[in-house]
């Protein structure tokens, strides 16, 4: 999991990159990203059960400090819908209670 935090800044530059490419080029081509924290999936449950204890991953998980896998498609879908001269950059959401 060490490498994961590396790997998302490495998109988030190759995202920057070919965005400064397509503009330079006068596309109509939008790219967008999304960041979320903690996403309610079995790889995070096991991330945070592996850093901070099984007891700290199910209060976590039980009173929903993160975010549901249909909470970051909803904002694929508010992407894909912004108007054609509309670019979204960068969507970074969180849950509120999020803790980490």
């Amino acid at each position: 999991m060490h490498f994961y935090s590396a790997t998302k800044h490495a998109v988030k530059c190759l995202t920057e990159g070919l965005r400064a490419c397509l503009r330079a080029e006068e596309s109509m081509i939008r790219v967008s990203t999304i960041s979320p924290a903690v996403v309610d999936t079995v790889m995070a449950r096991k991330w945070v059960e592996a850093e901070f204890g099984k007891e700290k991953m199910e209060q976590l998980f039980r009173r929903r400090q993160c975010l549901l896998p249909e909470e970051v498609a909803d904002n694929l879908i508010y992407i894909l819908s912004a108007p054609p001269s509309v670019n979204i950059r960068d969507i970074c959401m969180s849950g509120v209670l999020d803790p980490l």
